[in-house]
């Protein structure tokens, strides 16, 4: 907002899981079941294609995923930031 009296247009993209190279360079790249499975993560490109039709469209933030993704992310507004921490590492567990 503050730079909206510029021209300026931003939009903050809050990707869920992304199949990307990460997730071989943290050692679950081949989740086969769980949260980070291969199976439940969006190509990189869907995620970029959601993210500037937001811009386009002029929204402030867009959720990039399914409704595990959103769910997820907008979860952490009703927890404390230490709830929240603490909850992320339940996620990088490997099973």
């Amino acid at each position: 907002m503050e730079l909206a009296e510029y021209g300026v247009t931003m939009t903050c993209l809050s990707p869920g899981n992304t199949d990307t190279n990460f997730f071989s360079s943290a050692g679950i790249g081949n989740e086969t079941e769980g949260f980070f499975s291969k199976s439940g993560r969006m190509k990189a490109d869907d995620v970029a294609r959601t993210g500037i039709d937001a811009l386009y469209h002029k929204k402030m933030s867009v959720i990039a995923g399914g409704l595990k993704d959103k769910l997820l992310i907008l979860s952490t507004r009703f927890g404390s930031r230490k709830f929240v921490a603490k909850t992320s590492i339940k996620f990088t567990d490997k099973p």
